[in-house]
């Protein structure tokens, strides 16, 4: 029954409009690939059939990259232009918080990022601190932390890993590979 619905959809003079308006909500990449498998004729929808239902299934995690916030404690001119479209090219988001633990924590409780990437140790509350609050609060979902430091070492990294943090940056890092990094991680 499901298979020859898709092939109705599939064959049906409203694809076209709703292409544009069902599909503007998922990431280029899942659009890409699923009308790969959708040229329009019934005999290469049946043969790729499994290939439609898979990515179907697959949507949400392409969905969720697109949609993905991220908060970073610092100046935006900190961060290079390359890397800042990487993450538009992605469909993600990224705001800038002044670095101080207490803004961070009012930020993320005012914008829900899924991600905050933030220096270990910050005016008003350092990055434990800041994960504390916030997984206090039971208000707020708990984001993916980044935590970066200048002095790399390996009991401050051990502390900020046991205390929530998913990453530990050593500063300076490489912005445009740090994006990378982010959506490998919350993948």
């Amino acid at each position: 029954m499901r298979h020859k619905k898709l092939v109705e959809f599939a064959m049906s003079k409203e694809l076209e409009a709703l292409k544009i308006q069902y599909f503007s909500r998922f990431s280029p990449a899942f659009v890409k690939i699923f009308f790969r498998f959708f040229p329009g004729n019934p005999l290469s929808l049946e043969d790729n059939y499994g290939k439609i239902v898979s990515l179907l299934k697959n949507q949400e995690v392409l969905f969720m990259e697109k949609q993905l916030k991220l908060l970073i404690s610092g100046e935006d001119g900190e961060w290079n232009h390359e890397a800042l479209q990487k993450i538009k090219e992605k469909g993600g988001t990224a705001t800038f918080a002044k670095r101080d633990g207490k803004e961070v924590i009012r930020r993320i409780k005012e914008e829900k990022p899924q991600v905050v990437i933030m220096e270990m140790f910050m005016p008003g509350l350092d990055a434990l601190g800041v994960m504390h609050a916030v997984s206090e609060d039971g208000n707020l979902e708990r984001p993916m932390y980044i935590v970066s430091a200048s002095c790399p070492m390996p009991s401050l990294e051990k502390e900020v890993l046991t205390h929530g943090a998913s990453y530990f940056a050593v500063s300076p890092y490489d912005k445009k590979e740090m994006v990378e990094r982010v959506y490998s991680l919350y993948s």
